[in-house]
């Protein structure tokens, strides 16, 4: 398929797949003459990066991912499993943060109340 077809499939723009090869975190299709044709593995590798993006990873961190993967020649599944318990560890500290703020608004919204209604 061309990547107008992976671009539907997938809803990552063209400039975003072209940005995703152009980081390395897919592999350059083949091409057919000027043409470059994405296949499943690409279209799999795509959401992925998508759904990765949508939970807060920028693409950056991604790219750890890709340069193990080429230097191993597999997925390097405990480094993803690291990245994402991180990413996990993030968010609970962001959680807690928004928690106390959450907390020093019911505070002061409770003083206001109190000070005004006097």
């Amino acid at each position: 398929m061309f990547i107008g077809e992976a671009s539907q499939i997938t809803g990552a723009t063209r400039k975003s797949i072209r940005l995703y090869e152009e980081m390395g975190l897919i592999e350059k299709p083949e091409r057919n003459g000027n043409y470059c044709v994405y296949e499943e593995h690409h279209i799999h590798v795509i959401n992925m990066i998508k759904r990765a993006q949508a939970v807060g990873f920028k693409l950056a961190e991604l790219v750890a991912l890709t340069d193990e993967k080429s230097e191993t020649n597999r997925f390097p599944v405990e480094l993803a499993l690291k990245l994402i318990s991180q990413k996990r560890e993030e968010l609970a500290s962001t959680i807690s943060q928004i928690q106390k703020t959450d907390a020093e608004l019911v505070t002061l919204s409770e003083e206001v109340a109190q000070f005004y209604s006097d």
